[in-house]
């Protein structure tokens, strides 16, 4: 076939082309035979033929043998196959074995309709529905989960009938070489409970998929941990159910674990870690937890890990579901429970805001939508809002219906023990402090959460004392001072902030007649008025108070001063100098006076000349000196509402352009969405354009190469 290609390509006669092509199709022919019989020479004499379900078809390989060849047909992961596909090949044998578990993922159906219809019914839940434990035989050994692991599923889907293999029943993290052994290598089983934590999911719309920002922060400290204990990256997994938690995991995850496999439950079907790290995301006051009622999902998710599984979930919400309210109750009593306090008290949770730019765009565009909402429907009720403010919101463990749970219950009341605990210590020590008159300042320790630093605030406010929270990142701590004490020292100010406002204020005796001022100013409840606000100022903070108000009128007098010079030496300009109005606004207003001028010309009486004179200026355009006509040809602003020829259409040439800037403004804020031509240009090539050039540039690159060839063979 080469040969006969490579001759009628340099031949010129008709005659012996044509003859070359009859050759061709006939070599062509006996090459589709021969490949035809060496492939049924070779299905023939095989003992086990593999194919998909529609390589199986009549047009497949398998039309060549005769349709009662195969002896028995087996159709593996049976049920995550439709029903009319495994039919393709059952109609070419006369027995079949259909493996499977019924009890996992079943095929995906895009069509809602069929679905419903039955095309989700697998071929193995129909057989299994008609005939149940007569034709069933059930593999009962595992070799994959440690027995603990494995149990709750056993119990619930299988009627407790797995049994885990010696090799695999003990297996733990702590068992892999160059692991450490700790409390958290040493537990198959490991549940974090946000209960309480009001970690709640991205409040988005139905149809948007579901994320939760706490619970993915936790996930990413708890890889982190084992990946510092030892385990390798390829061995650990981490599996949400919604596509949105995926996302915002990889942002946590991706970067500096890029082996870290971050996947859906769908993509982790048939797979198995050392270590998996599950988030079943759904957090809310309502208990509402989804498709994540479907049990094969579950049930997949859980039956992943070898060695080590980590739920982080929500006990109250997950606890409305009854299948999922049983594994939260076997790991509560079977593995480790943390809650999700100690986290949030370490700052690990939202610690950094990570979010596709799709998310922060749709979440940005729905709170202004609700607050422009909120402003409608609240007007008049200002009052009731303002007692909704100082109203605290009930924990999360006292919302009505949420009281069958008694994990949630216990979590809860401990953690209102240990806040209990805090104010009453921090009570104490308040209490010893304003009773001392020799102490008149209190300084807490840089080393409290910001948490802590909230109740000692609270507390102080309720007893009337002073308190400022004072350095920067590491360093920031709280004092507390009784009233009249001014803790404020000179020396807490930085070298930089004494030098400017010695700048800004211009003499001492300025500071002098403010002290001397400051002794005659009244007092109320520890409180000072200010001599240039007329405002109450707490006494601690009065002296900064007064240098921010002189500088403030400093600054406003010289302005006054600038703009006054401003207009004197504009009226002393003579009138030669004065620069031509060139902006569109003057266009615009030099337009106008025109057609008032023509139009006062008409005498006001004459009703027909007034209209006569306003369809002449109609008919041509306004712009000024343009006296092309636009009855034909024509544009009217939508702006100013006058009629333009095309040259003098756009509203930036005629005068309208802020307009145009504003209208635009107004449409971007409102719908919160940057159209073509908002924005800067980019400066980027088109993707089709950049393929086609680089298409050119690879054929001419060909073609030049070929031709340097053809030269050195000449050569």
């Amino acid at each position: 076939m080469d040969k006969a290609m490579s001759k009628l390509k340099k031949t010129r006669d008709k005659g012996e082309r044509q003859r070359l092509r009859q050759d061709m199709k006939s070599l062509r022919k006996e090459l589709v035979q021969r490949e035809q019989t060496a492939i049924k020479q070779i299905l023939k004499k095989a003992d086990v033929v593999l194919a998909t379900m529609t390589g199986a078809s009549a047009d497949g390989p398998l039309k060549l043998l005769d349709d009662k060849h195969f002896d028995l047909g087996v159709i593996d992961e049976c049920s995550q196959a439709i029903e009319a596909a495994c039919w393709i090949p059952l109609l070419k044998v006369p027995r079949c074995i259909l493996a499977g578990d019924h009890l996992q993922l079943p095929p995906t159906i895009l069509s809602n309709e069929a679905a419903k219809s039955g095309l989700e019914m697998t071929l193995m839940e129909r057989v299994l529905g008609l005939y149940d434990n007569q034709i069933m035989r059930m593999l009962t050994t595992q070799y994959r989960m440690n027995r603990v692991i494995m149990q709750w599923s056993s119990d619930q889907l299988y009627d407790g009938k797995l049994v885990a293999h010696p090799s695999v029943s003990d297996h733990l993290l702590r068992d892999i070489p160059g692991i450490t052994d700790n409390e958290e290598t040493s537990e198959p089983l490991l549940l974090i409970d946000t209960a309480g934590c009001e970690m709640y999911e991205l409040d988005l719309p139905e149809e948007i998929s579901k994320g939760n920002e706490g619970e993915a922060d936790i996930v990413a400290t708890h890889v982190e941990k084992l990946i510092s204990y030892g385990l390798k990256q390829d061995d650990i997994a981490v599996i949400a159910p919604y596509n949105l938690q995926v996302e915002l995991l990889r942002l946590r995850l991706s970067s500096n674990y890029p082996k870290v496999e971050v996947k859906s439950v769908d993509g982790f079907q048939g797979r198995e870690k050392e270590a998996v790290v599950i988030s079943l995301v759904r957090s809310n006051p309502k208990g509402e937890v989804g498709f994540l009622a479907e049990k094969r999902r579950i049930n997949v998710a859980i039956t992943r890990a070898r060695r080590h599984l980590m739920v982080v979930c929500d006990s109250e919400t997950v606890g409305h579901d009854n299948f999922l309210k049983s594994l939260v109750e076997y790991m509560t009593c079977n593995g480790e429970v943390q809650t999700a306090h100690q986290y949030i008290e370490d700052g690990v949770v939202n610690a950094k805001l990570l979010r596709p730019d799709h998310l922060s765009d749709l979440l940005s565009v729905k709170i202004t939508t609700q607050k422009g909402q909120k402003g409608q429907k609240d007007q008049g009720a200002k009052p009731k809002q303002k007692q909704k403010q100082n109203e605290k919101p009930a924990p999360r463990g006292q919302l009505k219906g949420h009281g069958d749970n008694e994990v949630s219950k216990r979590t809860v009341e401990r953690d209102e023990a240990i806040l209990l605990k805090k104010t009453q210590e921090y009570q104490e020590h308040l209490d010893k402090f304003v009773k001392d008159p020799s102490q008149e300042i209190m300084e807490f320790p840089a080393s409290l959460n910001s948490y802590d630093r909230l109740i000692i605030h609270e507390l102080s406010e309720k007893l009337g004392l002073v308190h400022v929270s004072r350095g920067i990142d590491k360093e920031r701590h709280l004092v507390v001072s009784k009233p009249g004490i001014k803790f404020v020292e000179e020396k807490d100010l930085s070298e930089k902030q004494q030098t400017k406002e010695q700048e800004e204020i211009p003499t001492s005796t300025h500071l002098g007649e403010i002290k001397s001022q400051r002794e005659t100013i009244p007092t109320n409840n520890d409180k000072l008025i200010c001599q240039h606000c007329s405002k109450d100022v707490i006494r601690a903070n009065y002296s900064l108070h007064e240098i921010h108000c002189a500088r403030r009128q400093k600054e406003a007098t010289q302005s006054a001063s600038s703009v006054k010079n401003r207009k004197e030496s504009a009226k002393n300009r003579p009138e030669n100098q004065k620069k031509p109005p060139t902006s569109t606004k003057n266009m615009k207003t030099n337009a106008e006076k025109e057609v008032i001028a023509k139009l006062q010309n008409v005498d006001p009486d004459d009703f027909d000349a007034l209209i006569a004179s306003t369809k002449e200026l109609d008919s041509k355009c306004n712009f000024t000196k343009c006296k092309v006509k636009t009855l034909t040809l024509g544009h009217t602003c939508e702006f100013c509402q006058r009629r333009f020829c095309l040259n003098h259409s756009m509203a930036e040439v005629h005068g309208c352009g802020d307009a145009v800037k504003a209208h635009a403004r107004a449409t971007i804020i409102k719908e919160g969405v940057l159209y073509r031509g908002s924005g800067v240009p980019s400066k980027l090539p088109d993707a089709k354009q950049k393929a086609l050039l680089q298409k050119k540039m690879d054929k001419k690159r060909t073609e030049m190469e070929a031709d340097r060839q053809k030269k050195k063979k000449s050569k």
